[in-house]
């Protein structure tokens, strides 16, 4: 065989296998970036995957929350005051100190919220204050307690001998609104 002809086959041969492999490197170029493209989607639908299953995780327990809370619901609502009958309340704050002989002087430390706009518990503060012995502090507060509307107290402030000779008493705390 001729060494030319020899060495035009070889080159030839070698031309086209380097075609060859530069079509072969565009094609896994392009593969390269449309798997990485298509990596990245599905990471993404995985995160969504994961938020919305732990979405349905949070909805499912909320709902199951409700349902074990649906049957105090009534309850709760009557405890809550209509800020319509909040003197009610008032006047049964005082009057749980009447039966104990206690003078009670009652105001509020704050205005009715507003409903609109207003998402959460709305409360209003209030303080009472009287004279009386610890006996009657403990009296008082268990008055409170038995009250069918939902009265937090916030801070109980005690000024001389509370245990031994009496002294003046102030209760400061929250009464809660529908």
């Amino acid at each position: 065989m001729d060494p030319q002809l020899f060495h035009k086959y070889v080159f030839r041969s070698i031309a086209i296998t380097c075609v060859l492999l530069a079509s072969e490197i565009v094609s896994l170029v392009f593969l390269h970036g449309l798997i990485s493209s298509r990596t990245a989607q599905i990471i993404e639908r995985r995160a969504l995957v994961t938020s919305f299953q732990q979405e349905k995780s949070n909805f499912d327990a909320l709902q199951a929350d409700y349902l074990r809370v649906q049957p105090f619901l009534p309850t709760l609502s009557a405890a809550l005051v209509p800020p319509e009958n909040l003197h009610r309340v008032i006047a049964a704050i005082e009057n749980a100190g009447i039966p104990l002989g206690l003078s009670l002087s009652l105001k509020l430390e704050s205005q009715i919220p507003s409903a609109t706009g207003i998402e959460g518990v709305r409360y209003v503060f209030f303080s009472a204050t009287f004279d009386g012995t610890y006996a009657k502090l403990r009296e008082y507060l268990k008055a409170l307690q038995a009250l069918p509307v939902f009265v937090d107290i916030d801070s109980i402030k005690i000024g001389g001998q509370l245990i031994t000779t009496g002294g003046t008493v102030s209760v400061h705390g929250k009464i809660y609104l529908q």
